[in-house]
Formats: C-alpha cells, sequence, structure tokens
C-alpha cells in the first residue's frame, strides 16, 4: 500500500497517480509487497530533517527513511518519502521537464534507497542510476541526472 500525504505547509495541484504507480512498480520488481508513505512537503522541513538526520544544512529534494525496528518488526512498513516541492519546481524547471516526471523521478530514487541502494560508493551509484533510468524509460520520463546527482556520488 501507498499513502501520500502533504504537510500544512504546501498545496500541490499534481495528481499523485504517476507516483504511485511508479512505486508500486519498484516494489513489485523487487518482490515487496511492503508500506510507503510519501510526504510531499517544502524546503524548510526538509533542510530540518536534512540537519537532523544526515547532519547537512541545507534543503535537499527527497529522503529516505526505513521503518525497521529490530526490536519491534512491523513487517508490512518499509518507510517514508519526503520530497520537497520546491525543489522539486525548480528541478523540473531547470531539467525543463514537468513537475510531475520530477516527483516521479524523486520518489523512485526514495524507494529504492528503502530497498538498500546506496550512492555512497561509484558502484552504488551507477547501480542506482542505472535502476532509475530503467524506471523512467518504462514511462517514457526523462532520464536527467538530479542536480543533486554530483552531491549523491560524494555520499553527501
Amino acid at each position: 500500500m501507498i499513502s501520500i500525504e502533504t504537510t500544512e505547509a504546501v498545496t500541490i495541484a499534481l495528481s499523485s497517480v504517476a507516483v504511485e504507480s511508479a512505486i508500486m512498480e519498484v516494489l513489485e520488481d523487487h518482490a515487496s509487497s511492503a508500506e510507503v508513505s510519501v510526504i510531499f512537503s517544502d524546503d524548510k522541513h526538509l533542510h530540518q530533517l536534512n540537519r537532523d538526520y544526515r547532519k547537512i544544512n541545507k534543503p535537499t529534494d527527497v529522503l529516505s527513511f526505513e521503518l525497521s525496528d529490530p526490536h519491534h518488526p512491523a513487517p508490512k512498513a518499509l518507510g517514508e518519502i519526503y520530497i520537497s516541492i520546491e525543489t522539486a519546481e525548480r528541478q523540473a524547471e531547470e531539467a525543463g521537464h514537468t513537475l510531475e516526471a520530477e516527483m516521479v523521478h524523486l520518489a523512485v530514487h526514495g524507494v529504492l534507497h528503502l530497498l538498500g541502494y546506496e550512492h555512497d560508493t561509484d558502484p552504488g551509484f551507477e547501480r542506482m542510476q542505472f535502476k532509475e533510468k530503467e524506471y523512467l524509460q518504462k514511462r517514457n520520463l526523462p532520464c536527467d541526472p538530479s542536480p543533486l546527482a554530483s552531491e549523491y556520488s560524494k555520499g553527501v
């Protein structure tokens, strides 16, 4: 199950169908029926999360948080994906594609993290980027790397 929420700070005139179906496809391809929550928020909120959990004092486009707890396992809950609408809008404009395409890209990136993909190493970065392109190409969406991709490969 996929749940989509927005924080009080954002309003969005965008159907979540494309985001939900992309996440479902990634989960199905990885034989997972786990639950994922997607929270559309703003730069201020993602800045706070990035600072508090990653010790990086700036906003970012997407953050994923696994919800696994070895002491209190919840086998159905995979995690949460937070997406900054403000950053997504800027990135979509800079890349010359739609906000929906950017949101799908960020959602795919986020769910791949929840499934164990990483971009802190060069091989991990290449593997993750390959999978992102695979899912975006299936949907005829642009496969341009995120403007933050150069930071990803450095483990930022």
